[in-house]
């Protein structure tokens, strides 16, 4: 009914002898206001597709076994990432970060991230299944920190991560070092999608905190009350510093650091890796501290920050194709260093 209002709306304001008629203004409004409720309307049925596919996808991968569901999830995605949007960015980032391999490797090694996305997203199906102590065995800890030593002293952690691997696996850490834990995430746009993931989430051992909300307070609030923290460092931030990653600037969040320093948390760098299957090694740094040549807090949390970021630069080179990279990482107009030599050589 409405479309063929909008159509006869649309002939009488096209005739020439009705130009200046006072009904024109107002059907030109109904128009826009048609072309919204369209997209509207289209946006609302996409977000409830998107949330429909995922629960699909779920609820079939948690009824053929782990290691079954998250091989398929790795070959399923491997089809599906090279052809969407995000690809492109994907790609871009390993240029910049990666200069001295060719594209070939680039897309190789592009398609085989996607794969890797594929097996965390199969494995949300199993959250509660990771998240049992007697189902620990999949998840090794290495533990370099002095964990035990830090519970010991009252002093509570601030782990900073980059997305590595399953990106799940850090929030369940806490549970298996006996380390009360909170961690930092963001909600989806898609409503109903985060309806879906935040179901599985939720069945997770440790606390969240919305980025979206007052982030910075409650995580200083969880930190007072003796609670650790846990955070993804790796992506650009509009309000971060500039610090150097892989030889190029790029703002970098500092948030962690500096909550540290205020708190007299320990800075403890987390690396997550995915060994064979669905088994997973993850290796808590020795905390890093500022050196002594840093005159005030800012400069502190710079110097702490980018020795995370080195050590990430490390982690990923050891295994790019684990690094969940499907943002833009560096400022518009970055370009990769040019090479003395390409290969094609996949490390």
């Amino acid at each position: 009914m409405i479309d063929f209002l909008l159509l006869a709306a649309s002939g009488l304001s096209g005739r020439e002898n009705n130009a200046k008629s006072p009904f024109v203004p107002g059907i030109h409004a109904f128009e826009r206001w048609n072309e919204e409720r369209r997209s509207s309307d289209m946006k609302r049925s996409w977000q409830h597709f998107e949330a429909f596919g995922l629960r699909l996808f779920l609820k079939a991968a948690g009824s053929i076994g782990i290691e079954r569901a998250s091989w398929i999830g790795e070959h399923v995605l491997k089809w599906i990432g090279p052809h969407i949007q995000r690809h492109e960015k994907v790609v871009r980032n390993l240029e910049i970060a990666f200069p001295e391999h060719g594209a070939d490797w680039h897309q190789r090694t592009a398609r085989a991230m996607w794969g890797d996305f594929g097996r965390s997203l199969a494995e949300y199906a199993y959250l509660p299944e990771l998240s049992r102590k007697d189902s620990n065995s999949r998840i090794d800890v290495i533990d370099h920190a002095g964990t035990e030593a830090l519970r010991r002293e009252g002093r509570p952690i601030v782990f900073v991560a980059a997305h590595l691997a399953n990106w799940n696996v850090p929030a369940i850490v806490g549970q298996i070092i006996d380390t009360p834990l909170s961690v930092l995430f963001r909600k989806r746009k898609n409503p109903y999608l985060e309806a879906v993931i935040e179901h599985w989430r939720n069945q997770m051992p440790c606390g969240f905190i919305d980025v979206d909300g007052r982030a910075s307070k409650a995580m200083l609030d969880e930190l007072r009350n003796g609670r650790s923290i846990g955070l993804f460092i790796d992506r650009r931030t509009s309000f971060g510093e500039p610090l150097p990653f892989f030889g190029k600037e790029t703002p970098t969040p500092t948030i962690a650091a500096r909550l540290a320093l205020k708190t007299g948390a320990a800075f403890v760098p987390a690396r997550i890796e995915r060994l064979a299957g669905v088994r997973f090694r993850v290796t808590l740094h020795p905390p890093l501290t500022p050196g002594a040549d840093a005159g005030d807090d800012r400069e502190a949390a710079r110097q702490m920050t980018k020795a995370a970021n080195d050590l990430f630069e490390r982690w990923i080179r050891d295994h790019p194709e684990q690094w969940l990279s499907t943002t833009r990482r560096w400022p518009r107009g970055t370009m990769p260093q040019p090479p003395e030599a390409k290969t094609d050589a996949f490390a």
